[in-house]
């Protein structure tokens, strides 16, 4: 084993050497004992850099050979090695040559099989598969700003030919790298982190156990208070509308997007509370109540329903709409005698006496103070809603 002193000392020797052995055999033997010579110095000089002044010459040298390689694996053993290398000591214009070329391998392997199989679709060897994900995550890691590693050059074309657990794990790295990044406003950016998204929420089945399904919901609900979308309301809503869907087996996510829509009706109204409605505004507070209603049943909890269906009819209540508000409490009122059953599931039998005695009295509570500010019904009395 080299030690890594020798290493440092001799860098630009021991890689041009390493090219040195290279010849017109292109067997997978031969290209996998070159890799292994190769991932040892890449190695080394992670643990102790070369000197400044030979780092880019030694990765010219080191892809001189690699990039004339036909078989994926080796080659992917080595671009993983050595985009540490450039991540770690070189600049942006290495990082996108090296990405591009990684993405030209992986093209030209693909088409060759195509070419050679009737299958329309080929995937990747698993161990050519592991190295991509490596490097994706790398870059996910390293930058720890989505925005910025969306923008990579061939990030997203890459990422695309991942499958199964190593599409899951990379998904998952990059929905964590929004968790500590600022909004996401970028309509490319929110559009790949959502398939990351979805692609998390799909991995969670009825097999899952609780922490993978708590992980899930986590980053979900992560990325879904991350997307921003300033003062465009009605895309906001578009993306709640098309959220829901998406994670709905999440119980967690649901109850986070009726939030949202609550906080989109009184936005509307810090907007409008100085003026008066016009027939846009007035049918998008509709909306957002009319998705909030619809919503809100999908929550698991009968406590939490109840507390959304009041504060709907709370923000729904400050723009007039005292039709909706009757429906909701109407809806709200139903929920609790329907959770009552030993069968309902997150019903009143899940709590204890005293939990559920005092979330029903809360609940009564807020109900009775939002009646008294809610016009009654003029033919019937005030109390029709009971």
């Amino acid at each position: 084993s080299l030690s890594t002193t020798v290493v440092h000392a001799n860098a630009v020797k021991l890689t041009a050497l390493v090219g040195a052995s290279a010849n017109d055999d292109d067997s997978l033997e031969t290209r996998r004992e070159m890799a292994d010579c190769y991932r040892l110095l890449g190695e080394k000089f992670d643990i102790k850099p070369p000197n400044e002044g030979d780092r880019l010459d030694i990765l010219r040298e080191v892809w001189r050979v690699v990039q004339r390689w036909s078989h994926i694996e080796p080659y992917c053993r080595v671009s993983e090695q050595f985009l540490r290398y450039v991540v770690k000591y070189l600049g942006q214009n290495e990082l996108d040559t090296l990405m591009k070329d990684v993405a030209r391998h992986v093209n030209a392997w693909t088409l060759k099989q195509k070419e050679s199989e009737t299958a329309k679709h080929v995937d990747l060897p698993v161990d050519a598969m592991k190295y991509i994900e490596s490097m994706l995550a790398l870059i996910t890691k390293h930058y720890d700003d989505v925005n910025y590693v969306i923008s990579v050059k061939w990030y997203v074309y890459l990422a695309e030919v991942l499958h199964g657990e190593s599409k899951n794990r990379l998904s998952e790295t990059l929905l964590e790298c929004v968790s500590t990044g600022g909004d996401i406003t970028d309509p490319l950016c929110l559009h790949h982190t959502f398939e990351a998204a979805r692609t998390v929420h799909d991995s969670i089945d009825g097999m899952s156990t609780s922490d993978e399904r708590n992980a899930a919901e986590r980053l979900v609900v992560t990325f879904i208070n991350k997307v921003g979308f300033g003062v465009d309301y009605e895309s906001h809503l578009n993306f709640l509308v098309t959220a829901r869907s998406a994670f709905s087996n999440l119980a967690r996510t649901q109850e986070v997007l009726v939030l949202h829509a609550i906080s989109l009706i009184l936005s509307v109204y810090e907007r409008v509370k100085s003026a008066e409605h016009t027939k846009k505004t007035k049918a998008f507070v509709n909306a957002c109540t009319a998705y909030c209603q619809i919503t809100i049943p999908s929550v698991t909890g009968v406590v939490v329903r109840l507390r959304l269906f009041t504060m709907t009819a709370e923000a729904a209540l400050l723009h007039g709409l005292v039709q909706q508000v009757d429906g909701l409490i109407r809806s709200a009122i139903t929920d609790a005698q329907e959770s009552s059953g030993e069968t309902a599931v997150g019903g009143w039998a899940e709590l204890s006496p005293d939990k559920a005695e005092d979330a029903m009295l809360e609940f009564a509570k807020r109900c009775g103070s939002l009646l008294v500010v809610a016009p009654g019904n003029l033919e019937k009395g005030a109390f029709l809603i009971f």
